[in-house]
């Protein structure tokens, strides 16, 4: 008996807490020109990190370009960054209304039973991301965009830093998560 209680101290134990304990969430990688950008904008993402969300990859064909985007199968839902710096050599981050318009009216399918709704974000909800304006589409996304039967599209702008784009596709328009993720993005100062 005293062997077989050596062995479990040996083996075992250890064994166990090496494989068994739980391991903190790690943040994705974010690529280098993705970072580069949040920094010119002075913007954060607070990722994801208590949830089962994996990087997505972009395909070379991708319909909808993307700087991040990640999935997760417990909350049903795919989330998609993009970042539009304030660059004077680009059109679409001095003109957010156009390139939120633009986007919601690429990535909306154009099926007879599709829709879009538009919402101009309020002052508080502005205050929230710390933006200076801000609009969300709810609409029937393209099937070349995503594989779910609803999209939300959030973009945001901050004078002289440009515009964020925050894609969410989801199967269940009650789905809780989608509320818990919406404040993920803020410009700082």
């Amino acid at each position: 008996m005293n062997k077989l209680r050596s062995y479990l101290a040996v083996f075992f134990v250890p064994g166990l807490l090496l494989c068994g304990s739980p391991l903190p969430a790690q943040a994705p990688e974010l690529s280098e020109d993705f970072r580069s950008k949040l920094r010119f904008m002075q913007a954060e993402i607070l990722l994801p990190l208590d949830s089962d969300y994996h990087m997505r990859s972009q395909r070379p064909d991708e319909f909808q370009p993307f700087d991040l985007g990640m999935e997760s199968r417990k909350e049903k839902m795919e989330i998609r960054y993009l970042a539009y710096p304030q660059l004077d050599d680009y059109w679409a981050a001095n003109y957010p209304h156009i390139l939120a318009a633009r986007t919601a009216a690429h990535t909306a399918s154009n099926a007879e039973d599709s829709y879009m709704t538009q919402l101009s974000l309020g002052k508080k909800e502005l205050k929230a991301f710390n933006a200076d304006w801000g609009v969300e589409y709810v609409y029937s996304p393209k099937s070349q965009v995503t594989a779910h039967r609803y999209g939300k599209l959030l973009v945001l702008y901050k004078e002289g830093r440009g515009a964020l784009l925050i894609f969410f596709f989801f199967d269940d328009p009650d789905n809780e998560a989608i509320d818990s993720r919406y404040e993920g993005v803020i410009f700082n100062g």
